[in-house]
């Protein structure tokens, strides 16, 4: 244990603690010696320096450019880009910005996280409860446009003329809805449907085998 006054650790003005260098001040960090952890048990905010060696500008230069490319996959016609449009079948600035938000999260934090499977559940215990309502909402909303009524057989990776229509006929009027299977289960309503609900529950698509989540379920919105 480390005794320290609450006038020697470090707060920001609305007298918040400030964590960022808080295992410096209990003296909790690797090769600091009794008299250093002394000298630190009396200090004051300002002798600290709370400051992590991170160029955010940098970072956030990183988050416009993937910005810049979540505009390029969802404004223009797949005409309009030629060859460009390539590029749309590489979703990855999604898994950038994943990335990124998990470092800023963890860069600051002092001491070093030493237990990172212990870090991990308990960044999950946290988010998982908001995340599976996130599921339902998205999934009742699915359920209303992509039902076995609307249902068709097949699987396109873009849209089609007839796709406006019931069953893909213009005689029989415009229809509100419609929905297609996935790639993996193309001709299965109730295979596609699980498939999209394992995808989301466990969180397919920020794993490495997100690649697999392309091909197994329908992407959510939220």
């Amino acid at each position: 244990w480390s005794i320290v006054q609450e006038s020697g650790l470090p707060k920001t003005k609305s007298n918040k603690y400030i964590r960022i260098g808080l295992g410096k001040v209990l003296g909790m960090e690797k090769g600091q010696s009794e008299s250093t952890i002394e000298e630190l048990s009396v200090c004051t905010p300002k002798d600290v320096d709370t400051n992590a060696l991170i160029d955010w500008n940098v970072i956030s230069g990183l988050r416009f450019f993937l910005a810049f490319y979540v505009m390029f996959m969802h404004v223009g016609s797949t005409a309009s880009l030629g060859a460009f449009n390539n590029l749309r079948g590489f979703p990855w600035h999604v898994h950038c910005f994943f990335t990124l938000g998990g470092f800023s999260l963890a860069a600051p934090m002092s001491p070093i996280i030493e237990k990172k499977f212990k870090y991990f559940l308990a960044r999950i215990s946290q988010m998982y409860p908001m995340y599976i309502v996130a599921v339902l909402f998205t999934l009742a909303n699915l359920l209303v446009s992509c039902r076995p009524s609307t249902f068709r057989p097949e699987f396109h990776w873009s849209s089609q003329p007839d796709d406006l229509y019931i069953d893909g006929d213009k005689e029989k009027g415009i229809s509100s809805f419609f929905c297609e299977g996935t790639p993996v289960t193309p001709n299965s309503y109730w295979a596609s449907l699980c498939l999209t609900i394992i995808v989301h529950v466990f969180g397919i698509s920020i794993t490495p085998m997100w690649v697999l989540s392309w091909w197994m379920g329908y992407y959510f919105w939220f």
